[in-house]
């Protein structure tokens, strides 16, 4: 009679060896991908994150102030949400005009104007939001002349020129 025993340990042994097999190349799969994100950090921040327990609440996350990282979201930003101040002139009233264009892809509304650090008031702000592409002047009620310092803000979108009006 033929015994099934040795057959059966060779099955065992096979099936054994297959599963060690795909448990070892899961585990270098992983160590695969942690090596990736340490290099990635490295690369996106300048240094080794630190491999302790990171915490629960918000101190965790932060973006260091000279970091790439900082340049990245700060030009997606502007892709998204940007004014540019194309001239300020002065009318025949004596009170500036400003030409701003909607550069980014969204539409911004609320327009507020500085000069020289001080918040001017706009006399005629554009009607409903400032479309992608489109322009509008200002009118504010500044008088004075000579160089100044010009910051409009619409929501996230900002823009500052120096001028001699």
């Amino acid at each position: 009679m033929v015994s099934f025993t040795p057959l059966f340990g060779i099955i065992v042994l096979i099936i054994a060896a297959y599963v060690a097999f795909k448990l070892i190349k899961s585990i270098v799969k992983i160590a695969v991908v942690f090596l990736l994100v340490l290099v990635g950090a490295y690369l996106l921040f300048g240094g080794m994150p630190p491999l302790s327990m990171p915490s629960l609440g918000g101190d965790s996350v932060s973006v260091p102030e000279d970091s790439r990282v900082k340049d990245i979201i700060v030009a997606a930003k502007d892709i998204a949400w940007g004014i540019e101040i194309l001239a300020a002139e002065h009318d025949s009233d004596g009170t500036l005009l400003i030409a701003v264009a909607n550069t980014g892809q969204f539409e911004i509304s609320g327009i507020q104007v500085w000069v020289n650090g001080e918040e001017v008031a706009v006399t005629n702000s554009p009607p409903g939001a400032l479309e992608k592409g489109e322009t509008a002047i200002l009118d504010t009620n500044y008088m004075a002349r000579g160089q100044a310092t010009i910051k409009v803000v619409a929501g996230q979108a900002e823009d500052e020129i120096t001028v001699t009006v």
